[in-house]
């Protein structure tokens, strides 16, 4: 039997679902599963105020204890930014607060934009270099799915799937039809199974009726709009990849997103184009 739920939660609705030949039990896996993401939101969350990213933000300089998922996507994601040139960004915050997109949470001047060498690791420490402002839009909501799944994991599901808002993962031998978003709408769907996908838009405006709109990370130009989408193995990488995409023409984004490993999965895509298993 399929059990599926879906709740409000990381500014979007979040679908678990998974494959079980018992019912009992299938309230404390979507529980566990759930909880998980709200946990991420709790920590990551750079609307509220009281969230450990908002509070790193408030004390440029000072090494802060933080939990260690909040010290992953921070390791990841200036991992990222190393390898990426710095495409992939998370210190792009004041330049989004400046535009209105993010609250502003602090009292001191504050730089636009920084770069992966501005957040520094000490044991279970971090600490911002420059007072940059770390936004996690770009990693979080992927990581977060990837915590449910791996909740679902440890309380025995063998096969199922998280979906938060487009950014979704296919484990064990569960396999999906995804359709792909293009501009002119949905195309044929795609097979999705041990595996993420996430999806972004890019433009030279910002549209106020499709919250994934983004600026690129970098000072490349962005001639038009686009949606883009990213395959990779974990949520967090093909998140985070469709930011590195954002700005490059289709050539350069499938080599480097390929050697970043992830893949672009163009509107229209046949299924054996895009990676299974």
């Amino acid at each position: 039997m399929i059990v599926r739920r879906v709740r409000p939660l990381l500014g979007t609705f979040v679908e678990v679902g998974f494959e079980t030949i018992e019912q009992a039990g299938s309230a404390s896996c979507l529980a566990q599963a759930f909880s998980a993401i709200g946990q991420i939101e709790t920590l990551l969350n750079g609307h509220a105020p009281d969230s450990e990213l908002t509070q790193l933000n408030r004390r440029p300089g000072d090494w802060l204890p933080l939990h260690h998922h909040t010290r992953r996507v921070l390791r990841l994601g200036a991992i990222l930014g190393r390898l990426s040139g710095d495409r992939f960004n998370m210190t792009v915050g004041g330049e989004l607060t400046r535009k209105g997109r993010l609250p502003c949470y602090v009292s001191h001047p504050y730089l636009d934009r920084g770069c992966h060498t501005d957040i520094e690791f000490r044991h279970n420490q971090v600490r911002l270099r420059r007072p940059v402002l770390l936004t996690l839009d770009g990693i979080a909501k992927g990581y977060a799915v990837d915590r449910a799944v791996c909740a679902l994991k440890q309380a025995g599901i063998t096969r199922g799937w998280v979906n938060a808002g487009g950014d979704m993962r296919v484990f064990g031998q569960q396999r999906l039809s995804v359709h792909i978003r293009g501009l002119d709408g949905y195309h044929s769907p795609v097979g999705l199974s041990s595996g993420a996908v996430a999806s972004s838009r890019l433009s030279k405006h910002w549209i106020a009726d499709f919250p994934a709109t983004l600026i690129t990370a970098t000072d490349s130009p962005v001639t038009g709009d686009d949606i883009i989408t990213v395959w990779a193995r974990f949520t967090w990488r093909a998140d985070a990849l469709t930011k590195v995409a954002a700005g490059l023409d289709a050539a350069s984004a499938k080599e480097i997103i390929g050697q970043l490993k992830g893949k672009i999965v163009n509107a229209g895509t046949t299924a054996p184009d895009v990676p299974v298993g």
